[in-house]
């Protein structure tokens, strides 16, 4: 008779009713739930709980997913403050 270990992973994602969730579980259990009762706000939180999981897959999995690079500190809050002023104006970048 064979004797193995099957972990399975799953991530459910739900979006054809008014909730938006996700879920990861293993083996039927749990891991990490998020979902929103507001109606139609779908499209702006999926993007997010997906990579809320995966992040907690990756700390999970002792891999962090932190990436650091160098910037130019002026360049960066230049850009703030073009993309500011165009919101301000509704002006295309």
């Amino acid at each position: 008779m064979l004797n193995h270990k099957c972990m399975s992973t799953l991530l459910s994602i739900e979006t054809a009713t008014p909730v938006c969730s996700c879920t990861l579980s293993r083996d039927g259990v749990i891991l990490l739930h998020r979902e929103d009762f507001r109606g139609q706000s779908h499209a702006s939180l999926l993007g997010q709980y997906v990579h809320e999981i995966m992040t907690y897959v990756k700390l999970e999995q002792g891999m962090p997913s932190l990436e650091i690079e160098k910037i130019v500190l002026v360049e960066v809050l230049e850009q703030v403050v073009t993309e500011t002023e165009a919101l301000k104006t509704q002006k295309e970048i």
